[in-house]
């Protein structure tokens, strides 16, 4: 990660925000008896934020990872209507039916 002094920082600040947003690589800017700083893109803030509340959900770690793995004929495609019926967390065993016969279907 590329570090810089506060007098530089300072002079180009506009041109390392620009980079720092184009790029995504942060720069550290340091400064003489002050605790050194990053500078990083507000969305990878934001990335890093999604990261640690995900991470703080018991099993969530593993339910990612699995889900990784799941083969993308086995994934359900949820539409806004299905979230705001509830009807997303239909039962497993209807969801596992259904992929199923989707399955046997196109096999045919």
């Amino acid at each position: 990660m590329p570090t810089l002094n506060i007098s530089t920082a300072r002079k180009t600040f506009f041109k390392i925000m620009d980079e720092v947003a184009r790029t995504h690589h942060p720069i550290t800017v340091t400064g003489q008896n002050r605790q050194p700083v990053v500078i990083i893109a507000e969305q990878d803030w934001r990335d890093i934020q999604e990261t640690i509340y995900l991470s703080s959900i018991p099993g969530m770690d593993e339910s990612i990872i699995r889900g990784g793995k799941t083969p993308i004929l086995k994934c359900k495609a949820w539409t806004p209507r299905d979230v705001e019926s509830g009807s997303h967390k239909a039962g497993t065993k209807r969801r596992k039916a259904s992929v199923a016969r989707k399955a046997s279907a196109t096999s045919q």
